[in-house]
């Protein structure tokens, strides 16, 4: 059985890895980078997301562009993981009752923007929220309507001399 997992770059890029769901496939995917370890760690309901990278700069290792979401658990760094230098390549994965299941890009996505604005203290009341979500619905209906035929207006002549 294999499970998904997210590796972030130096440079920031997100891909999805699949491996082998055992602690000897994870634990050689870990050790493709030096120093790596387990940073910090998110629950959220019954999920836990945690990162794994290195601390260590050295001069074979790149600082990693990513910033981590913020109020991540540590046991190791008493420093907010907003905030953490990391280098080389980040390794996420999300567990549920200690069993690794599948991340995705989309599912840290979502992850990520409920623990930022968790951070912004943002405190929408439902009124707002519906309000919000009725308007960003009427926003795409109106792109999905705007199609090729709605468009009647002729380009105007280019008559400027070049």
């Amino acid at each position: 059985m294999k499970f998904k997992l997210l590796k972030i770059n130096t440079l920031g890029n997100i891909s999805e890895l699949s491996i082998s769901n055992t602690d000897k496939a994870f634990t050689n995917l870990l050790k493709q980078e030096p120093n790596v370890h387990l940073l910090y760690w998110w629950k959220i309901n019954s999920y836990v997301y945690q990162v794994y990278g290195n601390l260590e700069c050295d001069s074979t290792t790149e600082k990693n562009n990513h910033i981590l979401p913020p109020n991540g658990t540590s046991d190791i760094i008493d420093i907010d993981s907003e905030s953490i230098l990391v280098y080389g390549s980040m390794f996420l994965i999300k567990t549920c009752s200690q069993e690794k299941i599948d991340l995705t890009m989309d599912d840290y996505g979502e992850f990520y923007n409920l623990m930022t604005l968790q951070n912004e203290d943002i405190d929408l009341s439902e009124n707002e929220y519906s309000e919000e979500l009725e308007q960003e619905t009427v926003k795409c209906d109106l792109k999905k309507t705007n199609t090729k035929e709605d468009y009647t207006e002729e380009l105007k002549m280019d008559e400027n001399e070049y």
